[in-house]
């Protein structure tokens, strides 16, 4: 039997050969049109409620697998009061585990020129902490 099948392959070789070679681009070309998906597997049903509620919120703010955004909008964000604890939101929310990093206005900087070294040195803006009202408007108006 195998030196019957050696035989064919030996007679057939060039229609075995072609063949191959057909096969190969074939394949070669399906192989280009590969893409890689990054979505996970559709684990939860897309009529759940906290499904849906989560895809309006990705659809609104955007997503990033690891970076979190909360934005506050309000007229009063000068306002001594809720900087104070706009602020105190911030240090708590550094204090959580697994948080690396806080970025927020009232850790805002201001780059000084230093004349003797020529460089840049970052100083904060707003003064840690805020005491008075006064002190906070003449910040703010680095600020902006």
């Amino acid at each position: 039997m195998w030196k019957l099948l050696a035989n064919i392959v030996i007679k057939q070789r060039l229609l075995l050969l072609l063949l191959l070679a057909i096969v190969t681009t074939i394949m070669g070309f399906f192989a280009s049109k590969v893409q890689l998906s990054y979505e996970f597997a559709k684990a939860i049903p897309s009529d759940n409620i906290h499904y849906k509620e989560y895809m309006a919120f990705k659809q609104k703010f955007g997503d990033d697998g690891n970076l979190l955004v909360i934005g506050i909008q309000s007229d009063s964000i000068f306002n001594l009061s809720l900087f104070i604890k706009f602020d105190r939101l911030l240090s708590d929310l550094k204090k959580v585990e697994y948080v690396e990093d806080v970025i927020a206005m009232p850790l805002s900087i201001n780059l000084v020129k230093n004349v003797e070294s020529e460089k840049l040195d970052p100083t904060p803006i707003f003064q840690q902490p805020e005491t008075t009202q006064q002190q906070l408007d003449s910040d703010k108006m680095i600020f902006l």
